[in-house]
């Protein structure tokens, strides 16, 4: 299975190539209040705005780092209530993409109350990959907020 490889400080994450849209450079975004520190705002991607959630922020209380290879990754993002929604997701040291086995997942054996998006851990040759899953992310209440009007408006 194809794998998108970024770092959180020192540590190796990755996310499944299905779910990713499109990796963008590293825009200018639109702050928005009444969200939690982890929304790091939104950016108009083709007339539509699309919220953008910092991934250190959300795992590790640090805001990433922009630098030459923090990109914005585009994810279908499928809400608890089924309806599909455009998402970025800023990470840092965005490396590339990974072939790794999917048989050779296995649980963390960490119970992850606070970060149910932390998934099955990899190990290859280069060490460990600490899966993430996109579907969840986002709690439903910070769903409502970010996806309440998923309207294009013109102005």
């Amino acid at each position: 299975m194809l794998f998108l490889i970024f770092s959180i400080g020192a540590e190796c994450y990755g996310l499944r190539t299905s779910c990713i849209e499109r990796v963008l450079p590293l825009v200018a975004l639109d702050r928005m209040t009444q969200v939690p520190d982890y929304v790091a705002g939104l950016m108009n991607f083709h007339g539509t705005a699309v919220p953008i959630i910092d991934l250190s922020l959300l795992a590790s209380g640090q805001p990433c780092a922009r630098s030459f290879d923090t990109r914005i990754i585009l994810v279908n993002y499928v809400g608890t209530n089924g309806a599909s929604h455009a998402l970025g997701l800023m990470a840092e040291h965005v490396s590339g993409m990974r072939q790794l086995n999917a048989a050779c997942a296995v649980d963390a054996g960490v119970a992850r109350v606070e970060a149910p998006y932390l998934g099955e851990v990899m190990v290859d040759a280069t060490g460990i990959v600490q899966l993430m899953d996109v579907a969840a992310l986002l709690p439903a209440a910070v769903q409502e907020i970010l996806f309440q009007s998923a309207q294009v408006v013109s102005c």
